[in-house]
């Protein structure tokens, strides 16, 4: 986004809440210094004008950040009132005694369901006090609609800002409780399926049915193979659209009726011709419409008919009606649109161009206003062009960290379905693995139909429990235990186990790929002997699992068993044939000293494993 500027010498990751809170800073500069210049060009002392800008400090204090604490608010709002009552006190009324001050805290400090009728109030009792005073009703008018402009600006930029720094500090949380969704979800499947299967192979073993217990655990084996496949390739929820946020397009709603009815207002009252009523009703409404399509949507087609209805109507067609030229005052929108809907530099050029002319209008057609008078109506151009840009974009950047939100949350949940896909086969898949062919040794032999299953029955226990830790996100396989336990697996199964393991740390993710390779060598050899070697060099940890007993080389297919090792070997992992009928898989590592641990389920995925053919 261009408009962001450059990130150089910044965090990125605090980019958008600073550039929400730099666009109302800018903004209420810019209405302090209409209210100065407006206050020197109605004869106001210096003096005067810095007295009135005791509220000043306390707007500044209210803005910098949310206040929660209800003493904290109505201190604030406290202060404001007193502070701008203290110029009446000391100068009286001949000051520019506008009230934004209030309408701004009243907004910013209290509920909505107090704020707005308070709002209302105050803009009202802008007016009445004018007419009161003898002014007029054009008089009453200009200053009970600058009071709302003033206020609904500074407000919904806050609001905005405020908005945009929460869905920043907030941008991982959605994904945490999407992912614990999902990992809630999956568990409660998993428990209804495959805990049940589990309860009902321990129940078959303690009635010493080790048959039907074999045949159960291998059908198990077979689904939770299926299930890690099917949790591995589900496709995430499709994205959701989000919608704009509804303040920016009631502000600027609410400030282009504010501005358009004071325009025909004076334009009929100063030069007492209907002609900007007659033919500003129906282009305002248009112009208004389309400003709120081009909020929504923007087109250069809609901005170049913002233009359209905006600009002949006061240049060139004001040298023939002088009475249209007070439609000059809302150049400003069209201004603001087109910084927002074209790239720099072209909007530069075309708000300089605009700009230009809009300074033209101030010395034909005649009289040529005073130069404070002009200062402040050209500040007020900026003032609304600004506001329509800072709406536009921080609406805009609302959507995208929203949009980032959910893409987080769906990607958190995705990543918790490939974590219990991963444990799932190689946690249960591996204990399983075990109960069958343990079982299927007690079947063969008689000296272990006795006492094999009471030790499968703890094994399927065991099972049941390690099905609760993936479901709970809490796995850690401890690499020297698996180590171990795979030796012991394998004596178990006939094969001779040749195990050397270096002193050192040992990564957590080493511990699954034992896991693997050894369910791989007793379901795709007939291996006489294993050699497991761990080596550690350094920062470095080498796992070399070889096997004999392989019949004829065939291709590696990648499936879920060799790609699960790939994830898990937090680098390199190569896989491959050796003369003499041998196999082959080597998964190189970083260790993982003491204090140091993986993801939730103890093992670190790595996208750059490279499966190799050895």
């Amino acid at each position: 986004m261009q408009w962001l500027g450059s990130t150089r010498g910044r965090d990125p990751e605090d980019l958008p809440p600073r550039v929400a809170r730099w666009m109302m800073w800018a903004a209420l500069a810019l209405l302090v210094l209409i209210r100065l210049v407006s206050g020197v060009s109605e004869g106001v002392p210096w003096t005067h004008l810095l007295i009135t800008a005791a509220p000043y400090p306390a707007i500044v204090v209210i803005l910098a950040r949310p206040h929660h604490r209800a003493r904290a608010r109505l201190g604030l709002l406290t202060a404001v009132a007193v502070l701008y009552a203290l110029p009446f006190l000391l100068v009286g009324t001949a000051w520019s005694w506008l009230p934004w001050p209030l309408a701004v805290a009243v907004l910013c400090l209290l509920p909505g369901r107090a704020a707005w009728p308070l709002f209302g109030l105050i803009v009202l009792a802008a007016g009445a006090w004018v007419v009161l005073s003898g002014d007029g009703p054009l008089r009453a008018l200009q200053l009970a609609t600058a009071t709302a402009t003033d206020g609904l600006i500074l407000f919904s930029l806050y609001a905005l800002s405020d908005t945009i720094s929460r869905l920043h500090a907030t941008r991982d949380g959605l994904a945490r409780l999407a992912a614990a969704r999902e990992r809630s979800r999956l568990g409660g499947e998993l428990r209804t399926t495959v805990g049940h299967r589990l309860q009902f192979i321990a129940d078959r073993l303690e009635q010493g049915d080790v048959r039907d217990a074999v045949e159960i655990a291998r059908r198990t084996l077979a689904d939770i193979r299926a299930t890690a496949g099917e949790y591995r390739t589900a496709e995430s929820e499709k994205a959701l659209p989000i919608q704009s946020p509804r303040l920016p397009a009631l502000v600027l709603l609410a400030v282009l009726v504010i501005q358009s009815v004071k325009v025909l207002a004076s334009g009929t009252h100063d030069y007492g011709d209907p002609l900007p009523l007659i033919l500003g009703i129906p282009l305002l409404c248009a112009m208004i419409a389309l400003q709120m399509a081009q909020l929504r949507r923007p087109t250069r087609a809609k901005l170049a008919l913002i233009a359209l209805t905006l600009v002949p109507v006061a240049l060139p067609a004001s040298y023939l009606a002088p009475s249209l030229s007070t439609f000059m005052s809302l150049w400003g929108f069209c201004t603001g649109a087109v910084l927002a809907g074209v790239r720099p530099p072209r909007s530069w050029a075309l708000a300089l161009l605009l700009f230009a002319g809009f300074f033209s209008l101030f010395f034909y057609p005649p009289p040529v206003p005073s130069v404070p008078a002009i200062l402040t109506d050209a500040v007020s151009h900026v003032m609304l062009a600004w506001l329509v840009y800072s709406l536009t974009r921080l609406a805009g950047l609302v959507v995208l960290l929203k949009r980032a939100q959910h893409d987080l949350a769906r990607a958190a949940a995705a990543a918790e379905r490939v974590r219990i896909a991963r444990d799932l086969h190689d946690v249960l898949g591996f204990t399983l693995s075990a109960v069958a062919l343990r079982g299927e040794l007690a079947m063969r032999e008689p000296e272990r139909a006795e006492t094999e299953p009471v030790s499968l029955t703890a094994l399927v226990r065991q099972a049941l429990a390690e099905l609760g830790s993936i479901t709970g996100g809490r796995v850690r396989l401890r690499p020297r235990d698996e180590i171990a336990a795979a030796g012991q697996m394998l004596e178990t199964a006939g094969v001779r186990a040749d195990i050397t393991v270096d002193e050192g740390p040992l990564p957590d993710a080493l511990a699954a790929v034992v896991r693997e390779s050894v369910t791989n060598v007793l379901r795709h050899s007939r291996a006489r002997s294993c050699a497991i070697t761990v080596t550690v060099s350094g920062d470095a940890v080498r796992l070399r699992v070889v096997n004999d007993g392989v019949a004829t080389p065939g291709r590696l297919d990648g499936g879920s068993g060799l790609a699960g090792l790939a994830e898990r070997a937090g680098g390199r992992l190569s896989a491959g044939y050796l003369p003499g009928g041998r196999f082959e898989v080597v998964a190189e590592f970083r260790s993982d000293p003491a204090g140091v641990g993986g993801d939730a389920d103890g093992v670190d995925p790595v996208p750059r494993a490279q499966l190799g053919d050895g």
